[in-house]
């Protein structure tokens, strides 16, 4: 810092004595400069405050003993400034190594949850998954086999890291379920064994489990707690919820979850949800339900996919393009 210092001391003499002598403004703009390269040296406040002192001194022309005894006080007065601003450059540089480790962590995540979206040969399925951070506290996954589909939505109560790794270890439990675990209800009882077991008290899922039975085109779906979504009947043209009762994965050790079961005819459709979709923020307000199947509506004669990019839009406009929450959408129409 010696040298920095000595080096601004000779610059900024030079600029001072030349805007004094002169007054012309190019001594300013490189004050502006200098004062910029200060910063970036980490120079601190009171340092700058003996630098102008030591530069007045090199006038030729005499200062009054009040002009120096009253920068003695403004240095002083400095000192506590520069402490508090070496220790923000010390906390700005941590927050920068910080947002570079989270930028990755959400790299990794993303990484590690990727999921396969079901052949259009049985389903055209769309989603629109969209994170209102680097990590992402929603967590969906797809399996396919010779007789089913099944799809899952899982929302964690609460965000960043924690919400991060609690996913990862929710795709662990369901890719390592028993062999006895048969049933979406069964699944459902395991996995909240898996959260209540592994999970902190204070931080609980919401889940949603369905299956699709490729032979009878039946939907079987059950519920932890998770946002309610929707049926589109296409004979009838008409909206019906998914309602499936049953309590978030974490809360209590033993908990039985119930089984739903919807037929789907072609054009039929389901909507699965979290909540940062129905709790899109319309003045003081959220979305109204009926609002939202409106809106789901204008766009279902569309593929799967364009529906829920064209549903995020909407909303997205709707608050600002700000997400409050994590937001994923995903629509699951049966073609054939």
């Amino acid at each position: 810092m010696k040298f920095v210092t000595f080096r601004f001391e000779k610059d900024y003499s030079k600029f001072l004595n030349g805007y004094i002598k002169e007054g012309d403004e190019k001594y300013l703009y490189n004050i502006n400069k200098w004062s910029k390269e200060a910063i970036s040296q980490g120079v601190s406040p009171e340092e700058i405050v003996g630098i102008h002192r030591t530069a007045l001194l090199t006038i030729p022309e005499k200062l009054p003993d009040i002009v120096l005894s009253s920068l003695e006080v403004l240095m002083t007065v400095m000192v506590n400034y520069g402490a508090d601003y070496r220790r923000n450059l010390i906390i700005k540089k941590q927050q920068e190594e910080l947002q570079k480790e989270i930028l990755k962590a959400g790299k990794i995540q993303k990484s590690l949850l990727q999921t396969e979206i079901p052949s259009k040969e049985h389903l055209d399925v769309g989603v629109c998954d969209k994170p209102a951070n680097q990590m992402s506290g929603d967590y969906y996954h797809f399996f396919e086999n010779e007789t089913a589909i099944t799809v899952s939505l899982a929302d964690v109560i609460g965000k960043g890291i924690p919400a991060a790794l609690a996913m990862s270890m929710l795709k662990y439990g369901m890719q390592n379920a028993p062999d006895d675990v048969v049933s979406v209800s069964g699944m459902l009882s395991y996995l909240n064994k898996v959260v209540e077991e592994n999970i902190s008290d204070n931080m609980f899922i919401t889940m949603f489990l369905g299956v699709y039975d490729k032979s009878n085109k039946v939907f079987t779906y059950s519920s932890a707690g998770h946002e309610i979504g929707f049926w589109y009947n296409a004979l009838d043209n008409e909206y019906q919820d998914l309602y499936a009762k049953g309590l978030m994965l974490g809360i209590q050790e033993e908990v039985t979850y119930h089984e739903y079961q919807r037929s789907l005819s072609i054009g039929d459709f389901i909507v699965v949800l979290s909540d940062g979709v129905t709790e899109t923020r319309i003045g003081d307000g959220f979305i109204e339900r009926e609002t939202l199947k409106e809106l789901i509506y204008s766009f279902h004669e569309l593929s799967a996919q364009d529906i829920a990019d064209n549903v995020y839009k909407k909303l997205a406009e709707l608050q600002n393009f700000k997400l409050y929450d994590d937001f994923t959408l995903i629509i699951i129409k049966r073609i054939a």
